[in-house]
C-alpha cells in the first residue's frame, strides 16, 4: 500500500482539527476534569447535641488535621434543613446566618452551647486558649472557666458591615474533694449573676449566687479574673 502525497495532507488536516478543537473547547473541559476533584477535597465530623429540645449538629470541615469550617445544622422530622449557621475560620464563633428563624446571637448562643458538650465530651480540641481560674479549700475545689472570649476582637465585632453581638459565657463547678462529685452552673453573660444549673438540675440557683461572687472576686483580687466590657473574664491560663 502506498501513501501518496493526499493521504499526508489528510492527516495534517485532522492533526490540526483536533489541535484547534482542544485549544477552543478544553479550557472548561479541563476546568471541569480538575474541579472534580476539588468539589469534595475534605472530609466532614460530626457532632450532634440537644438544646431545648431540638436537635442539633455541628459538622466539621476538616482538610488533614486543619479545620476549613464549621456548620451548625438542625434538621425538621422530615429531614429538611431548617436551620443553617457557618462558622467560617473554626474559631468558635458564627459568622454569617443562611437559613433559620433566629437571629446571629441566638445561634451564635446554641452554637457555643454544642461546642461545650462537645469539649466535654471529648468530641472537640479547643484551639483557643483555656481561661480557668481555681481556688480549693479543705472541702472543695471551685472552677470558673471562660467560654467564647478572646482578646483580638470586643464584644460586638463588625461583620459584613453590621454588628454583631458576641456571646461569652462563665461555666462555674464545685467539686467536692471528698468524692469528686460536680455542681456546674452557668452565667451566660459572664456578668457575675449565674442563670442555670446544668447538673444536677434539682438545686436552687440562688443557693450558690454568693458563693459565685466570693470567687469571682478572689480571682479578681489575685489578678486572675479582670472586668472588661462588663464581663467578668478569666485570664489565660499560661499568662497566670
Amino acid at each position: 500500500m502506498n501513501i501518496t502525497e493526499i493521504d499526508i495532507l489528510r492527516v495534517n488536516n485532522l492533526t490540526k482539527k483536533s489541535t484547534n478543537m482542544i485549544k477552543g473547547v478544553s479550557p472548561l473541559l479541563l476546568f471541569l476534569i480538575c474541579g472534580c476533584s476539588l468539589l469534595r477535597s475534605y472530609n466532614e465530623r460530626t457532632f450532634r447535641f440537644n438544646y431545648d429540645g431540638d436537635d442539633y449538629e455541628i459538622v466539621s470541615k476538616v482538610q488533614g488535621e486543619e479545620v476549613l469550617e464549621n456548620v451548625l445544622l438542625r434538621h425538621s422530622d422530615s429531614g429538611e434543613v431548617v436551620l443553617e449557621a457557618i462558622d467560617e475560620n473554626s474559631d468558635g464563633e458564627l459568622d454569617e446566618l443562611r437559613l433559620g428563624g433566629v437571629t446571629l446571637t441566638e445561634a451564635n448562643r446554641i452554637y457555643y452551647i454544642g461546642i461545650e458538650q462537645a469539649l466535654e465530651s471529648g468530641n472537640l480540641d479547643s484551639k483557643n486558649d483555656l481561661r480557668l481560674f481555681e481556688f480549693s479549700d479543705s472541702n472543695q475545689t471551685y472552677k470558673i472557666e471562660t467560654v467564647g472570649y478572646n482578646d483580638y476582637t470586643s464584644r460586638r465585632r463588625m461583620v459584613y458591615g453590621y454588628l454583631k453581638e458576641v456571646v461569652v459565657f462563665n461555666r462555674f463547678t464545685i467539686i467536692q474533694n471528698e468524692d469528686g462529685t460536680e455542681i456546674v452552673m452557668r452565667d451566660m453573660d459572664a456578668n457575675g449573676i449565674l442563670d442555670t444549673i446544668i447538673a444536677p438540675e434539682n438545686l436552687d440557683l440562688s443557693d450558690y449566687y454568693d458563693i459565685y461572687r466570693d470567687i469571682l472576686d478572689k480571682g479578681l483580687s489575685s489578678d486572675k479574673i479582670i472586668i472588661r466590657e462588663q464581663m467578668y473574664i478569666v485570664l489565660p491560663v499560661e499568662r497566670i
